[in-house]
This record gives C-alpha cells, structure tokens and sequence, in this order.
C-alpha cells in the first residue's frame, strides 16, 4: 500500500492558528487606529460642540478649527525655515562627505576608516560603554 501524502496547507480543526492570529491582528489595528480616527472626525466639529454627548445630534462638520489653526500658527514660515534648514545641512553634509572621499580616494582605505567613523574611534570611544 502506498504511503499517504503529506498534508499541504492549513490544518484542519475547530480553532486554526494562523485565523486567531490574524484576528488578534485585526483587534489591535482597530484598537491603535482608532485614537486617530477620533481625531480626524473631531478636527471636523464645531468647537462648542467638542466635550458634548455624542447623543445630542450630528454636528455638521466645518473647517473653522483649521482656519483658526492656520491664522494662529506661522505656517508658512516655520515651512520656510524647514526647508533652508534641509537644504543647507544637506548641502554641509555632501560637503563633507565628498571631501574626504575624493582626498583618500588613491588610498587603499576601508570606507569605515575616513569621515565621522574614524574621527568617533580614534580618541577610544568606540570601547567605552557610553
């Protein structure tokens, strides 16, 4: 008699170990999604009726808190600022970076012996335990 052939696939049974893990899966992206859920749909109420009971009718929604927001923060500026700051580190950065590439570039050197790496090692911070 032939030996039966091995069993491809899930296990049968009442309880399959993969479906319970992936509800439990399921439960706790519910669970973490749904603090923001709660704030997007908030964002969208009237201010007055922010800390009223959900039972007291469907407010419509408005975009009066962004208005506010927008009027009182300096977006557009703290916008400005973030994108000089990106580009002039991202400028000092390539800087350095190509610098002492090109100068070592005849030598023989490992990559992790030139720039930041060999300037962290060489004082004998790399054995410390901070």
């Amino acid at each position: 008699m032939p030996a039966a052939a091995p069993h491809i696939g899930p296990r049968p049974g009442p309880l399959n170990t993969a479906a319970i893990a992936h509800l439990v899966m399921v439960i706790l992206s519910i669970f973490c999604l749904f603090p923001v859920y709660w704030m997007l749909v908030s964002s969208f109420r009237p201010a007055n009726t922010l800390s009223s009971k959900p039972a007291s009718g469907r407010p419509s929604p408005s975009l009066d808190n962004y208005t506010r927001a927008i009027d009182a923060i300096p977006i557009a500026r703290m916008l400005v600022n973030t994108l000089v700051f990106s580009a002039v580190s991202t400028v000092f950065q390539l800087a350095d970076r190509h610098s002492g590439r090109f100068r070592l570039c005849p030598l023989e050197v490992p990559a992790r012996q030139t720039g930041l790496y060999a300037a962290w090692r060489s004082p004998g911070w790399s054995r410390s335990r901070w």
